[in-house]
């Protein structure tokens, strides 16, 4: 997960550095308090996600605003890279597995229309 402020200096880091990469979406927010942006990744699913692995590789998960606004700037304080929540999702065993992973995610610190952001993948399964 990438928060930045300046969407035009990521989209022409990720055409630099990760050409392969799909943009999915955007989603516009406002801080409600303090100066971070937290991904709440235990919220209790809806939907079973069965033999998927959601691992996180930071706890907790949070961006903060000054990072999101240095990002792009220009400036000596700039950040060369955007500030991101690196996140493992796979599959343990495929024939369990369900074929269809939507795991919701709860924005925290922020306000936004969009009270929760999805990681969605599909199962890729390997033929003998």
């Amino acid at each position: 997960f990438i928060a930045v402020k300046d969407l035009n200096a990521l989209s022409k880091y990720v055409l630099a550095h990760h050409p392969q990469t799909k943009v999915d979406q955007s989603v516009s927010f406002k801080f409600s308090y303090g100066y971070h942006l937290e991904l709440i990744m235990d919220k209790k699913q809806e939907k079973p996600f069965n033999e998927w692995f959601i691992s996180p590789h930071t706890k907790p998960c949070k961006l903060s605003k000054v990072s999101m606004d240095a990002f792009g700037r220009g400036d000596s304080d700039s950040l060369p890279d955007p500030p991101s929540c690196l996140v493992s999702v796979y599959a343990d065993n495929e024939q369990k597995a369900a074929k269809l992973l939507s795991y919701a995610v709860p924005l925290k610190g922020v306000v936004s229309l969009t009270e929760e952001i999805y990681i969605t993948r599909f199962l890729e399964t390997t033929d003998p």
